[in-house]
């Protein structure tokens, strides 16, 4: 991406065409921005550390800005003209006054016209060099244009210069006018200069840039030497007061399509009436995280962006974003088109509307190291932000091939359309603030959940949130969250020093929209998410725990399991991950988040997340429904080769919700585990070596308390056997009250911890949950009546040689 000051948007042929002049130069390109704003009259402002800019106004001359700097070999001196003649003013005021100084000995000095005005600055030797600049300018411009002038020979040079760099058509002059790129249409009429005509039009240029009111110089180094400056300006003859530039304010958005035999190109351009705000926005669109260019990237592979520039101007200032649209066939459709449209006015607009932007153009000036580059701001500095700004307009300029200019003759209309009715599916939101806490807490997720996998492609969403949790950076931890009944990602981070609230929770909700729109997490990434997957589903192919997901939620186990299931996991790639995490990006979504300040910094994040993930919002989609199919109950034998699987014995019951019985299923779990729980009971009373744990899986569209058995081939069948008659009597029998109790102290404790950490509350959130009833007698003999009339699922397993 190229980045160019405002002053450096001289076009590189035009460039070339100045240099191999004996009279100008090119100020070189520092990758800083053309300053510009406002500025009373004799108010002065700080820019740096220990540097001053002051703007002087004197009766009957142009102003002038001072500038103190030290440390610089030599100062500097400035002058600037702003006016609305175009580029083929500039080009002519700017040769007439270089042609002229040359004539009396002021050399070297570098000079960059563009499509608003012309700025000229030399280095000085002493006080006397600035005094020179100074009259010498003022008396170029007060010397009438000839029939004989020495400065008409460089001129015509200049224009010639000029014709070498047209424009490729209405859309780049439409997008040139705003950001000060210099440059002709083909069409345009460039004086000539062996005319009385053209030599009438000259006078014209010279005599508007011979006005206090369209010009300004500026003087940049110790007090002593722009001191002196402005007393030189002081001394020279009065200049006609005259008229300032109007640089008119255009009346409307405009959109214009270009053909090129070249690369294709997109660009959009705002006029906008803070040009401090431009200038400050500039830093965030080219940042090197910048959400401009990894949203372009995620959502629209081959769009690169390839130049941010900014103008301040008499009126308000530009900020213009140039694309590189992709090489290969076919172009982009018109769709892509106006959402890449969308997407940078969305870019350019938040990076606008971000805070602390006041003081960005007054330290804009100073920042070049090269003086006369700093004195050029500083005389340019004095003519913006003088006139009235008007409300923001949008300006796109279009670069097709010839033959697909037709398909967008209704790119203006589009856009309309476009911003007018985005069908973009919102995202529900819900805020909390905790002020006080350490970090802020993002949550987006699914409500679908599960519901769409099937056996074969259990644990996609899974593999795609985790595998976009691998892209967190070093101050935004990502985590995936997994549920049968939702699924999501979650960021989370401390507030940076010197970070405000609203930064805060941007950058968390920059980090999270990137995460998941990130086309390629790169590397072994996806091989990584795999292995953490594995490894949470056993570490090692379960066939008897895969068989006993299958029987209780038939060709659903990712009802039960969201991790997904060994052999599903082992089959995905990266064209598979990709699909799902398109999917969960298009269909319904739900956003919490938990602030540490208030609930501004939330909902801040909360529209810089939905800002993100928008374009992949324009298809609207529902929750797959998939009917649910009846547990094959019953019992199954497997036989398994004799490996280093440990796996025995299964027993499940299916119930309707855990959502709905978490704590009376809770209950029966821990009633059943323990060292005097009825599993080890019931194992110990037999004297069989074996060992058994209950737990609870599943969701609210299906669920299941299950108890997974280990024990050698001999005794595994005796061992299931007292593991059923062991369920068989906690179901049947009611909880003594000592039971009851401790089973309700050991919710309420796991309860409390889970509440502590804020991944808890921040799910709690996301889920709007009312308050859980607390675990009573009547309540869970209800739902030891639902296990009991459930028929059990039984997965014994035996390992062969």
């Amino acid at each position: 991406m190229r980045v160019l000051p405002r002053s450096s948007l001289l076009p590189r042929p035009y460039a070339r065409a100045f240099v191999a002049l004996v009279l100008a130069g090119v100020l070189p390109a520092c990758g800083a921005f053309k300053a510009g704003g406002a500025g009373g009259p004799g108010s002065p402002g700080e820019a740096g550390r220990g540097s001053r800019v002051e703007r002087r106004e004197l009766d009957h001359h142009p102003p002038i800005n001072l500038v103190v700097r030290l440390g610089d070999p030599l100062p500097a001196v400035a002058f600037a003209n702003a006016h609305d003649g175009g580029s083929i003013a500039s080009v002519a005021i700017s040769a007439l006054i270089l042609a002229r100084l040359q004539t009396h000995g002021v050399a070297n000095v570098v000079s960059v016209p563009n499509q608003a005005g012309v700025e000229l600055a030399v280095l000085c030797a002493d006080n006397a060099a600035a005094t020179s600049f100074i009259r010498q300018v003022s008396a170029a411009l007060a010397t009438p244009v000839s029939e004989q002038d020495p400065a008409l020979p460089v001129i015509a040079q200049h224009f010639a210069a000029l014709r070498s760099r047209s424009f490729g058509g209405k859309a780049e002059a439409l997008l040139a006018d705003c950001s000060g790129d210099l440059g002709a249409l083909p069409s345009a009429a460039v004086p000539d200069v062996r005319t009385a005509a053209g030599r009438s039009e000259l006078e014209k240029y010279r005599q508007f840039a011979y006005a206090a009111r369209a010009s300004a110089f500026s003087a940049l180094g110790p007090d002593a030497f722009v001191d002196a400056a402005a007393t030189a300006l002081g001394n020279v003859p009065e200049w006609p007061t005259g008229d300032a530039a109007e640089d008119v304010w255009p009346d409307a958005d405009a959109t214009a399509v270009d053909t090129t035999e070249g690369p294709r190109h997109l660009s959009v351009a705002l006029r906008v009436p803070d040009a401090d705000a431009a200038l400050a926005s500039v830093r965030m669109l080219t940042a090197s995280d910048a959400a401009l260019t990894s949203r372009l990237h995620s959502f629209l592979p081959g769009l690169t962006v390839e130049r941010v520039a900014f103008q301040a101007r008499p009126r308000g200032a530009c900020l213009r974003v140039d694309v590189r649209m992709p090489e290969v066939d076919p172009a982009p459709s018109l769709k892509e088109t106006a959402q890449a449209v969308s997407l940078v006015s969305e870019e350019m607009r938040a990076a606008l509307g971000h805070s602390g932007f006041r003081g960005a153009v007054e330290d804009n000036i100073i920042e070049p190291s090269d003086p006369r580059q700093a004195a050029a701001r500083a005389a340019w500095r004095a003519l913006t932000g003088r006139q009235e700004p008007g409300v923001e307009r949008r300006l796109i300029g279009l670069a097709l091939h010839p033959a697909e200019r037709g398909a967008f003759a209704g790119l203006a209309s589009a856009l309309a359309d476009f911003d007018a009715q985005p069908s973009r599916a919102p995202l529900e939101t819900r805020v909390r603030s905790e002020a006080g806490q350490g970090e802020l807490w993002l949550l987006i997720g699914s409500p679908c959940g599960t519901l769409g996998e099937s056996n074969d492609d259990a644990g996609q969403s899974a593999l795609a949130l985790t595998l976009a949790a691998h892209l967190q950076t070093n101050d935004v931890k990502l985590e995936p969250w997994l549920t049968p009944d939702a699924v999501g990602l979650l960021a989370h981070a401390t507030r940076q020093p010197g970070e405000s609230a609203q930064q805060q929770g941007e950058r968390v909700a920059r980090a999270l929209g990137r995460a998941l729109t990130e086309r390629d997490a790169g590397g072994d990434a996806l091989a990584t998410a795999q292995g953490e997957l594995f490894n949470a589903v056993g570490g090692a192919p379960r066939p008897g725990y895969a068989r006993l997901l299958d029987a209780l939620s038939p060709d659903h186990s990712a009802w039960l399991e969201p991790h997904g299931i060994f052999t599903s996991l082992a089959q995905a790639n990266r064209d598979s991950v990709a699909a799902r995490r398109r999917d969960l990006l298009r269909g319904p979504l739900r956003v919490a988040v938990l602030g540490n300040q208030d609930d501004t910094q939330a909902q801040d994040a909360a529209r810089a997340l939905e800002r993100w993930l928008s374009p992949w919002r324009d298809d609207p989609r529902r929750c797959q429904a998939t009917p649910e199919r009846a547990a094959h109950t019953g019992e199954l034998a497997l036989a398994i080769p004799n490996s280093s699987n440990a796996e025995s014995a299964y027993v499940g019951l299916p119930f309707p919700s855990r959502l709905k019985y978490e704590r009376e299923a809770e209950a029966i779990a821990l009633t059943l585990n323990g060292a005097q729980g009825g599993l080890a009971r019931a194992l110990n009373a037999e004297h069989i070596s074996a060992s058994a744990y209950a737990s609870v899986i599943g969701g609210g569209r299906v669920a299941a308390l299950v108890v997974e058995i280990h024990a050698g081939d001999e005794d595994a069948h005796k061992a299931t056997l007292e593991v059923r008659r062991a369920l068989e009597h906690v179901i049947q029998t009611p909880l003594s009250n000592e039971e009851l109790a401790a089973a309700e102290r050991a919710i309420e404790q796991r309860r409390l911890s889970a509440s502590l950490d804020p991944r808890r509350r921040v799910v709690d959130l996301w889920r709007g949950a009312a308050p859980e009833p607390t675990l009573s007698r009547v309540s869970l003999r209800s739902f030891q009546a639902i296990l009991a009339s459930a028929a059990q699922v039984v997965i014994s397993i035996t390992h062969r040689e």
